[in-house]
């Protein structure tokens, strides 16, 4: 599956939106940085969760959505900037990641050349902290909006040793609900996407 020109067009369009109520010193360069990168069309993943054009994207407003239902099922306070951002820029590690290719696979007994993506990671610096890094280097996040972007993978981020999330996930009541709404868009609510791309 990929997203209609015009879906990815809608989404760009209520990010961008979205993140103009951020009022932020820098967050003019930060939106201008992810307005020219491959945020819009990049896949959100190479093999599972949305991975096609337009994906990543998606996913970003697939896990704001579920973080503002969260913070107000549970009554977590939490400030609107940091719902934003901590929402649709936890995966910002991902811009500029990923590679359109077709690879031999077998099908039928026969092999064939299918789209796929590969990576390029020019600047593997982890997953979370790569993000933050990102931000960080237009506009200030908080301490909350910092252990919230850190967490939220949780224990399913591979490339972690010995962080304690019980620890963060005490502090910051925020970064429980982030990192669950990410395991829900990822995991319940873009399931069914889990196919090879057909590229545009």
């Amino acid at each position: 599956m990929n997203y209609s020109s015009e879906q990815i067009d809608k989404n760009k369009a209520e990010v961008l939106a979205l993140l103009g109520e951020v009022k932020r010193e820098g967050m003019d360069k930060l939106i201008a940085y992810i307005s020219n990168s491959d945020f819009f069309n990049a896949p959100s993943s190479i093999k599972h969760h949305l991975n096609c054009y337009g994906g990543l994207c998606q996913h970003s407003l697939n896990v704001y959505r579920q973080f503002e239902i969260l913070l107000k099922q549970y009554g977590v306070s939490f400030p609107r900037e940091s719902v934003i951002l901590c929402g649709l820029l936890h995966d910002l590690c991902k811009v500029d990641l990923y590679i359109a290719v077709q690879k031999p696979k077998k099908v039928d007994g026969k092999w064939i050349n299918v789209d796929t993506w590969d990576y390029s990671d020019s600047f593997p610096a982890g997953h979370s902290e790569k993000s933050i890094f990102r931000i960080m280097q237009f506009i200030k996040l908080t301490k909350d909006e910092i252990l919230a972007i850190n967490s939220h993978m949780g224990a399913f981020d591979s490339r972690v040793e010995n962080r304690d999330f019980n620890t963060v996930f005490d502090q910051c009541a925020p970064a429980v609900l982030l990192h669950v709404a990410d395991f829900i868009s990822a995991n319940i609510l873009e399931k069914d996407t889990e196919e090879q791309p057909s590229f545009l």
